[in-house]
């Protein structure tokens, strides 16, 4: 009989403990929903607030790579920087006030942006010579400093081939199409779980 008794009393026991497990879990999850929600929130929004000052920066005041705070950023287009950094790859950029041998540098040339390494400068300190680490011999002409547009400061692997992405029109509106997702899944899949419930 006290057997029976204890085995019972385990067995409610056994019940609570899951209930409190499940609607634990359950508020783990809206805790989880309700964090990668803000999450995408937050990328869409600095994605439409860096391409929105990029076309402000370019058409208000000419300015073919706008900075904020004294930061841009740019896109490895070619593999002349490898092992440092490889196609694809999200450069942070940074205004200097002066730029040392060894800096990786982002610089005009041609009307293009170019990022090589500065391997020396010269005796009068208006130009610099670079080189890609990838490439045999130096590049055919000194850099000016006045074409230096930055250090590079930062590198994120693989992420300027999504930022080249969304600048295509067809990435702008999947971009768009997701932060409405965003914005509107949640409450149309509670109102539908409110509807199944009455």
């Amino acid at each position: 009989m006290r057997s029976l008794l204890q085995q019972e009393r385990r067995a409610a026991h056994i019940r609570s403990m899951f209930r409190f497990m499940l609607r634990r879990t359950d508020l783990t999850m809206k805790m989880l929903k309700s964090l990668l929600k803000y999450v995408l929130y937050a990328v869409v929004l600095a994605v439409l607030f860096i391409d929105i000052w990029r076309m402000v920066s370019r058409f208000l005041f000419n300015n073919e790579l706008p900075f904020l705070f004294g930061y841009s950023h740019v896109t490895v287009l070619s593999g002349s920087m490898e092992p440092a950094f490889s196609t694809g790859d999200l450069l942070i950029i940074h205004r200097e006030n002066e730029y040392r041998t060894g800096d990786v540098i982002t610089f005009w040339e041609s009307g293009n942006l170019v990022t090589h390494r500065i391997i020396e400068k010269k005796p009068d300190g208006d130009e610099v010579i670079t080189k890609g680490d990838f490439n045999n011999v130096p590049d055919n002409s000194p850099v000016g400093i006045t074409q230096i547009a930055g250090r590079v400061v930062w590198v994120i692997s693989g992420l300027g081939k999504f930022i080249l992405f969304i600048r295509t029109p067809f990435g702008l509106l999947l971009v768009m199409a997701a932060g409405a997702m965003a914005l509107f899944l949640p409450d149309w899949i509670s109102n539908l779980k409110d509807q199944e419930g009455r």
